[in-house]
């Protein structure tokens, strides 16, 4: 075969459960001259068995392996030196191509010269809420940018995303970003999150162009991996935490060039972002019963002064004087409720949180939605709260109020009886510091 057009590249570990059809949908391109460079990191189950079976069907398949594991990053890097292909796309091995994508792509190369191109995503979910979000997140910018105006219209102007896999890349610029990364601080087992935009802002460094189409080329599937979970462990937290590693290296990159001075927007707003992010998972995705442990991760970490200043709201309740403190707890009528009920929160204040985090760990029952009179200053705050007119488009057992004031429990009452039509029998409102 001819040297390829587009090497795509796919870091695989233990994917046996979406990998043939990430695969399939990359033997299904449009555009023939393809290669595609699978790197099993040392996965334990049947990855690499998968793989050889499309091997033998389509020349075009190359499997490169790991003799121990070495992380996604390191996979990415022995799939990028050993590609053929003129340009290079990335492909996370549970996600897929749209046929169209290398087509699409190689056109645009042909008409548009540049070092970056970039295409759309479109988001999988069965949630509409968090499709729709993550759509936002991930959405591409058309059109030219040149220069540093690439890592700034990516990390400070947020216009397109800084993600490595919604991007096709000349195969030059990509290998000689590879060669830079710096992965002696990461390790294989916990890839940090944020490793993808180092991988982004090394290469875009070196690039003098960037070219964006409107088409959805990429396939996500939200909640396949750790993002869109509505609950972490610990160890998977520690991966959101260890992203402080990636700011580091980020760092040295710009020191080691002596240009650490022109790219500080660039650096601070990566920052930013990231420990945002860490700090909103902790408050919303951490288990009750684990944010003490995963507090004292985050802060083995992050700087605790940037924790406390930029984020005091939200840790004021579990920190006093650099100690951990106990976490206070509302007393929810536990017996009002009804078993495996679909429960309406109503209210997002303290009582309201602790409520919410109470009944999702609790497992008993299940809060199908969540209302507040000002949702939309909450959801400001990341927050998933809605307005109290989605009451009636929802299925639900009872309604609870979580207010600590009587009159302003009644008040919610007779708005909710007298606006909304909802029966007395089905709202519920007990005193949170009262025992029951």
């Amino acid at each position: 075969m001819e040297n390829p057009y587009i090497s795509i590249i796919i870091p695989v570990y233990n994917a046996q459960e979406y990998i043939q059809q990430c695969i399939e949908s990359t033997i299904q391109q449009t555009l023939s001259n393809i290669e595609i460079i699978l790197v099993d990191d040392c996965s334990l189950d049947r990855s690499s068995e998968i793989i050889e079976t499309f091997i033998a069907q389509d020349k075009r398949i190359r499997l490169l392996k790991h003799d121990r594991n070495m992380g996604e990053m390191k996979a990415r890097s022995t799939g990028v030196m050993a590609a053929q292909g003129q340009y290079i796309i990335f492909l996370d091995n549970d996600d897929e191509l749209d046929a169209r994508a290398c087509e699409k792509l190689y056109e645009s190369a042909r008409l548009n010269k540049a070092d970056i191109y970039g295409f759309g995503t479109l988001v999988v979910c069965p949630d509409d809420q968090s499709r729709t979000k993550a759509q936002e997140y991930y959405k591409n910018y058309s059109g030219y940018i040149y220069g540093k105006d690439i890592l700034k219209k990516g990390f400070v102007e947020r216009v397109m995303t800084r993600n490595i896999f919604d991007k096709m890349y000349t195969s030059g610029i990509c290998k000689k970003a590879h060669k830079l990364l710096d992965d002696s601080q990461i390790e294989a087992d916990k890839s940090p999150i944020g490793v993808d935009s180092y991988a982004f802002l090394v290469i875009a460094f070196f690039a003098d162009s960037f070219f964006g189409i409107e088409d959805k080329l990429y396939k996500y599937y939200y909640g396949r991996g750790i993002m869109g979970r509505s609950k972490l462990s610990l160890e998977r937290f520690e991966r959101f935490c260890m992203s402080a590693i990636c700011i580091n290296n980020c760092r040295n990159f710009f020191l080691d060039r002596g240009v650490l001075e022109q790219y500080t927007d660039v650096l601070n707003s990566f920052y930013m972002d990231l420990i945002n992010t860490c700090t909103a998972v902790w408050r919303d995705q951490i288990p009750r019963k684990d944010k003490k442990e995963a507090l004292q991760i985050m802060m083995s970490y992050w700087s605790h002064t940037d924790l406390l200043m930029r984020f005091a709201s939200i840790l004021e309740q579990y920190l006093h004087l650099n100690e951990i403190c106990s976490l206070k707890s509302w007393k929810i009528p536990y017996s009002l409720l009804p078993k495996k009920g679909n429960i309406v929160l109503y209210g997002a204040g303290d009582v309201g949180k602790d409520y919410f985090h109470q009944i999702s760990d609790s497992g008993l029952f299940k809060v199908v939605l969540w209302v507040d009179r000002d949702y939309l200053s909450i959801q400001d705050n990341g927050l998933q709260v809605n307005s109290p007119d989605e009451i009636i488009k929802v299925n639900f057992d009872c309604v609870l109020i979580a207010v600590l004031d009587n009159s302003a429990a009644l008040a919610i009452k007779n708005f909710l009886t007298e606006s909304l039509n909802i029966s007395k029998d089905l709202i519920i409102w007990h005193d949170p510091r009262e025992e029951r």
